[in-house]
């Protein structure tokens, strides 16, 4: 099993382009994202949204269910694997290293929210007006990604 402790090293494995920051990264997937099938852990938070048409998401040993569509959040060290995605829609997998959070209160508070810790096998699923909210923020978070060094 493959362990990634730098944002450089997951892009050139996984084939994204590189990352505009050592600490946090952005990829959008427009119908597919490269998914090796490399089991890995990672130095990484990562947050996830997609409506998968088929393939496999394991966080563990346990099956994600992404019927629908679907939000997954995964924490430093979590044993991850994807095999053979297809998206309905574009999705998107944003990044942080666990050393981005250091010096600000939210570097302890994030180890109290329960859905980094979700290892039951369903994701979170969204309602329409519940996706167009997280697209939307992930403009504003996108926006400022590619436009603030």
């Amino acid at each position: 099993m493959h362990h990634f402790k730098q944002l450089s090293e997951l892009h050139d494995t996984l084939g994204f382009p590189p990352s505009e920051h050592p600490l946090i990264s952005i990829a959008k997937c427009d119908g597919t994202c490269n998914n090796s099938g490399i089991e890995h852990t990672s130095d990484f938070y990562m947050i996830g949204f997609k409506k998968m048409k088929s393939g496999v998401m394991r966080y563990g040993k346990t099956k994600y269910d992404h019927d629908r569509g679907s939000m997954s959040f995964v924490k430093p060290r979590q044993i991850i694997s994807m095999r053979d995605i297809e998206f309905e829609e574009n999705g998107f997998i944003i990044y942080f290293h666990e050393d981005f959070l250091n010096g600000h209160a939210l570097h302890e508070e994030i180890k109290g929210y329960g859905f980094f810790d979700y290892e039951i096998n369903e994701a979170l699923h969204l309602s329409p007006a519940e996706e167009k909210i997280i697209w939307e923020l992930f403009e504003k978070i996108e926006m400022e990604y590619y436009s603030n060094q």
